[in-house]
């Protein structure tokens, strides 16, 4: 697929193969992903600490309130210090599918500290005591609330990155393009309705959104022409012009640009 610049994050998860809470005692060694994980981890650590040792010398330390991505293939010791007594611990392993690096490392853990922790506690606890206790419907249960603490990871994560005051004075024209995006659009009413010159309001929304205004707009009306090709049977010139599209040409073109295959072909793969 052809790269457009608007790094939405999405996986699928395969399969659970673990979810626990532990309480390790100081001086407590993993070994077992020296030679590499073969599946991704999401932790987060209640009390105590933990550190990861990767083999480039590297140590990053997890705290009381602090959650954690590892990705698939990482390398490293894992250790609770001689200085803590006992690291209380969330811990689940996955397979999944989906290429997340637009938005993390993938050779290290990503650690977040978020200010609605308790909130992840919550969910790894419900995710932990589903797969634990082993009842009519457990996998899919465990799979929804780890999705949902994917989904919440992945968020602070793309979060942090935002600029928030470039955020803040290109939301009008966010908005509009939101709900006005069939419409013809133009950068001088966007950049009217944020008060700034055409010049700067590119710059400031490139700062926002990692991806220009245009690109922006056109992802929109590519989502929702996604939407009519799986629901209607509607021929390709009207979901251009439902969506936005100037012509039927050029948003089968574009549609294959940024998909790999036409609008027809997705049509046949998704209904």
């Amino acid at each position: 697929m052809a790269s457009s610049g608007i790094h939405d994050f999405d996986a699928r998860i395969c399969e659970i193969t673990l979810a626990h809470k532990h309480n390790s005692p100081k001086g407590d060694l993993w070994s077992a992903y020296r030679e590499g994980r073969k599946v991704w981890g999401v932790t987060c650590i209640s009390t105590g600490e933990m550190q990861y040792y990767y083999q480039d010398g590297k140590c990053k330390r997890l705290f009381p309130g602090d959650v954690a991505i590892i990705p698939a293939s990482v390398s490293y010791l894992l250790t609770v210090p001689q200085h803590v007594e006992e690291c209380l611990h969330y811990t689940i392993n996955f397979r999944m599918e989906g290429d997340l690096s637009a938005h993390m490392p993938l050779e290290e853990a990503t650690i977040l500290h978020p200010a609605d922790f308790d909130r992840f506690e919550k969910n790894f606890e419900k995710c932990v005591h589903a797969w634990e206790g082993k009842q009519l419907g457990y996998r899919l249960q465990a799979s929804s609330l780890l999705y949902q603490i994917m989904h919440d990871i992945l968020l602070s994560k793309v979060r942090a990155t935002i600029n928030p005051a470039a955020y803040q004075q290109t939301l009008p024209a966010q908005e509009y393009m939101s709900s006005h995006f069939t419409e013809c659009i133009t950068l001088e009413k966007l950049a009217d309705l944020c008060g700034v010159s055409v010049t700067h309001f590119r710059r400031l929304f490139h700062q926002a959104y990692n991806v220009s205004p245009i690109d922006y707009l056109l992802n929109l009306r590519l989502e929702k022409a996604k939407d009519l090709l799986v629901i209607h049977n509607l021929k390709l010139d009207v979901i251009a012009e439902m969506s936005g599209f100037q012509s039927a040409s050029y948003f089968v073109r574009y549609f294959k640009q940024r998909t790999g295959i036409t609008p027809a072909q997705y049509r046949r793969l998704n209904t």
